[in-house]
């Protein structure tokens, strides 16, 4: 038996709700033996930063809204049937005017799939209330039961099916085995019943369902906000009746995925946990050969490095831990294959959540190599805020779990594509709870202040070294041994490294992590989160900007750009093509109204019709992109160039692909940079003045360009928001998608595209090409597009 956990499905006698012989009984039995912030694989807790397990019960250590444990391996169905759903509660603190305790049934998200009704679903609600009340959907007992928490509380809903297609819903309360309330509310509408169902603890009250009607479209959330004094332990969870369906294969745990790079037969791979407890090792069986590795305590991964891997063949593998087992595949090298293909993406807000049709898309395009190029989370990711800790100097768990909980639904979209496919994971800006960040080489950033843009200001990390790690071990472990491992300020590991695949030469970096922070360097701008708040440093003319720049800032750091110098000047033999995979381009490609001074005004700003085109707009400074420092990004630009090396990144959730130049247009190396695959922030580029020396038929947005920092591009293709008339409009009127590069072995070209979210090769016309302007093939080795 597992000892992770225990699931039990067994065959039920007939009781109190008529539940005839052979009906699913879905019991869960968490481990009592051990103390963890995990309940175990048949649930997703929200928030799992606010659960405890201990001694086999579940316990609410935080107070505040909505507090839950969805259960994922089963569920109500549509069919019509009885069923039964109960639990314990045991009070912990019960001080709330309007909280309870209970359940929450038939909970949907917006995306029809379990994971996102698991994280984002709503229903109906049935308990406890803090009055002593029982209560189904918006109605309740008018007698409360007398000191209702005085102890443990045995909740029992029980539905069975009623007239034209309706449930008889009861609730009944106990303590000890007697009774102490009943309630019923017949004729429940059957369309609130189906979906996942949940054990909830919750301050703030529940939405007063109406569910003797028909479900709305829309069924509001309970509030999630935290704060109070309500708390409760649960056990005993069990979901049981003909209506129920037993859906063991939606366990998520306690391996969740694996990613991996194989660089001249040296095989790294990551094993992502759920927070287990890391005393017992676990272990990679491959080519029949077992080796062990240490679960990090804080970031609950698993580093295995195996060498002398026969990269010529394929290497199926096994992760073990807990009697739990996770397969996948090494691929053998792709060195002969005519065609490689690189898939990039970046910037995961909520929205879309597990983006099933993205996924298939993606995988659709059948890559050799994936690369995620930072913000894998967002502040809205999962609901419930971030928890930043007291302060930045000493390590809080409680923090590193806030981020794992958001970080491991990255994982559950993807680990299908990842346990086989070779990996990039890049942290940015928003992986470490910042908006934007300047990292400084590792400084602390002042958090006496504002937390957020004010910290931000200051320059460097606003969480402990210790979070970053975290944050840095669970994306980027996996890729090959860092270049120079040496720590930067106050501990903070690195990552930049080389990597040799399929004829790929490729150099990954960190673009922020060095990169100086502009706010001390040019007090006369009055920065405020990366934009100027002295307007007239906001619109100088384009013969000025450059003006900007600082003596002594960076952007790579002296420790790469020598990284980068010395990669780019000692080109394997076996090399085809040359890649650098960072977080941002170089430049600052984002227009906004004249009139407006930061990018606050994005959101808001009305979407075109394609084919229409804003009045207005200008380049602007944006200091959180890497258009500054000036001297900093030209070099940088003319490193890549010596390398002929590609730049593929993402950060700016615009699609983009272009030229860099420095003395001249064209005068250096193309870049790639990926769209969001889901955004709240829909960045723009429609400068009033169009492109010079635009390609016949191209679009005004298109061609030579000072950005606003007065770097030279020549931009000849960009995803610019537009209403495409698709729902959800929050999701696809923002330019969502990913991006492609195709390497051709025989001619040394790569062709470069960007596509849209719900587009792929094997979808029909019209989701079956990328965003217009695209593809464009480039000869890297001339520097010219071909196409």
């Amino acid at each position: 038996m597992c000892l992770f956990h225990r699931l039990v499905i067994t065959a039920l006698v007939p009781c109190a709700v008529c539940l005839p012989s052979g009906a699913d009984e879905v019991a869960p039995k968490p481990d009592d033996t051990v103390t963890r912030p995990w309940i175990g694989p048949d649930f997703w807790a929200n928030p799992m930063e606010d659960w405890n397990l201990s001694g086999g019960v579940a316990e609410n250590t935080h107070s505040g809204g909505d507090r839950e444990l969805v259960l994922l391996s089963g569920e109500l169905t549509e069919q019509n049937g009885a069923f039964r759903v109960e639990a314990t509660f045991h009070p912990r603190a019960t001080k709330s005017q309007g909280g309870f305790i209970g359940f929450q049934i038939g909970l949907k998200g917006d995306f029809d799939d379990y994971r996102d009704s698991a994280i984002y679903g709503s229903g109906f609600a049935a308990g406890l209330d803090a009055q002593g009340h029982l209560f189904i959907g918006g109605a309740k007992s008018e007698e409360a039961i007398a000191k209702p928490f005085a102890g443990e509380v045995l909740l029992t809903l029980e539905g069975k099916p009623g007239e034209g297609g309706t449930h008889d819903l009861t609730l009944v309360a106990k303590r000890a085995g007697e009774e102490i309330g009943r309630f019923s509310n017949a004729g429940v509408d059957a369309s609130w019943l189906a979906g996942p169902v949940s054990f909830t603890v919750s301050h703030d009250a529940a939405n007063k369902a109406v569910v003797r009607s028909k479900r709305p479209a829309h069924v509001p959330s309970i509030a999630q906000k935290r704060g109070g004094d309500w708390r409760f332990g649960i056990s005993g969870m069990k979901l049981a009746g003909p209506k129920v369906a037993a859906k063991p294969e939606q366990r998520f745990g306690p391996i969740l995925w694996c990613q991996h790079s194989l660089d001249r037969g040296t095989l790294v791979l990551t094993a992502q946990f759920a927070p287990v407890d890391p005393k017992e090792a676990a272990k990679l069986v491959i080519d029949g050969k077992e080796s062990t590795a240490t679960i990090d305590p804080h970031a609950r991964v698993a580093r295995f490095v195996v060498k002398d891997i026969d990269a010529t063949k394929a290497h199926p593998y096994q992760i073990r831990w807990g009697g739990d087992t996770f397969d996948g595949t090494i691929r053998s090298e792709p060195v002969d294959k005519p065609r490689l293909t690189v898939a990039a993406m970046s910037c995961n807000d909520s929205t879309g959540f597990p983006h099933q049709p993205l996924v298939e898309n993606v995988t659709a395009q059948k890559p050799d190599l994936v690369a995620f190029l930072g913000d894998q989370i967002y502040e809205p990711i999962g609901g419930y805020g971030l928890v930043f800790g007291d302060d930045n100097t000493s390590y809080d768990d409680r923090t590193v779990l806030s981020y794992l909980r958001k970080y491991y639904m990255h994982g559950w979209t993807w680990r299908d594509l990842l346990r086989d496919t070779p990996t990039i994971t890049i942290p940015d800006d928003h992986d470490v709870f910042h908006g934007n960040i300047w990292g400084c080489g590792g400084k602390l950033a002042d958090r006496s202040g504002d937390i957020y843009a004010g910290a931000q200001d200051s320059g460097g990390y606003k969480m402990s070294p210790g979070f970053v790690n975290a944050v840095h071990l669970t994306q980027s472990g996996s890729l090959p041994a860092p270049a120079d491992a040496t720590p930067c300020d106050n501990g903070i590991g690195v990552y930049y490294t080389t990597w040799e695949y399929g004829g790929m030469d490729m150099a990954i970096v960190a673009d922020r992590q060095f990169k100086s922070a502009p706010k001390a360097l040019l007090p006369e701008s009055k920065i405020r989160n990366g934009w100027p708040q002295n307007h007239a440093k906001q619109r100088p003319a384009l013969t000025t900007p450059r003006e900007l720049s600082v003596d002594g800032a960076e952007l790579l750091g002296k420790r790469q750009e020598e990284f980068l110098t010395k990669w780019a000047a000692e080109k394997p033999a076996d090399a085809k093509w040359r890649l650098v995979f960072s977080q941002t381009p170089l430049m600052c490609l984002q227009s906004i109204p004249e009139d407006e001074f930061s990018d606050g005004v994005v959101p808001s700003l009305p979407r075109m019709k394609p084919g229409e085109y804003p009045e207005g707009d200008i380049p602007k400074l944006d200091y959180d992109s890497n258009g500054w420092p000036q001297k900093k990004r030209d070099l940088a630009v003319e490193i890549l160039a010596g390398a002929h090396a590609v730049h593929v990144t993402g950060d700016q959730h615009l699609g983009s692909t272009g030229q860099y130049g420095v003395n001249d247009w064209e005068d250096a190396g193309w870049w790639i940079s990926s769209p969001a695959i889901a955004n709240l922030w829909p960045r723009r580029w429609f400068p009033d003045e169009g492109g010079l020396d635009r390609r016949e038929g191209a679009p005004k947005y298109t061609g030579r360009f000072e950005d606003g920092f007065g770097n030279r591009i020549t931009l000849h293709a960009a995803a610019n928001p537009y209403d495409i008339d698709r729902e959800p409009a929050r999701l696809f009127d923002k330019a969502v998608g990913y991006a492609t590069l195709t390497l051709d072995r025989a001619s040394g070209s790569i062709t470069l595209a960007v596509w849209p979210y719900l587009s792929g090769p094997q979808r029909s016309t019209p989701d079956d090409k990328p965003y217009p302007g695209w593809p464009i093939t480039i000869d890297p080795a001339t520097q010219k597009r071909i196409d």
